[in-house]
C-alpha cells in the first residue's frame, strides 16, 4: 500500500488523516511530494504510520520529500528516505 499526504500535515488536520489512514497494514511508502506544511503532530501521524507498517511485517519508505522537511525528518529518525522516483 501506498499513501499520499498533501497540504498542511499539522495538528489541524492530523486527526482527519488518522481516521482515514489508521487501519492501514503494511505500508511501503509514503509519499510526501505535496505537502505544504509538517509541523510536530504531522511528524507523529508518520512516525504512528511506520510503527503500524512495521508491526504488520512491513517497512514504509518516505518519498519525494520536500527539501524544507528532509532535516527534520532525518532528525526525528524517521528514515528511510526514498528515492524521489517512487
Amino acid at each position: 500500500m501506498r499513501i499520499e499526504l498533501g497540504g498542511a500535515v499539522d495538528a489541524g488536520r492530523v486527526p482527519e488523516l488518522w481516521a482515514r489512514h489508521r487501519a492501514a497494514g503494511a505500508v511501503e511508502a509514503i509519499d510526501l511530494s505535496a505537502v505544504t506544511r509538517l509541523d510536530s503532530a504531522g511528524v507523529a501521524l508518520i512516525r504512528q504510520l511506520q510503527r503500524r507498517s512495521r508491526a504488520a511485517g512491513g517497512s514504509t519508505r518516505l518519498l519525494h520529500v520536500p527539501a524544507d522537511y528532509r532535516q527534520l525528518l532525518e532528525a526525528h529518525r524517521l528514515a528511510p528516505l526514498g528515492d524521489d522516483d517512487g
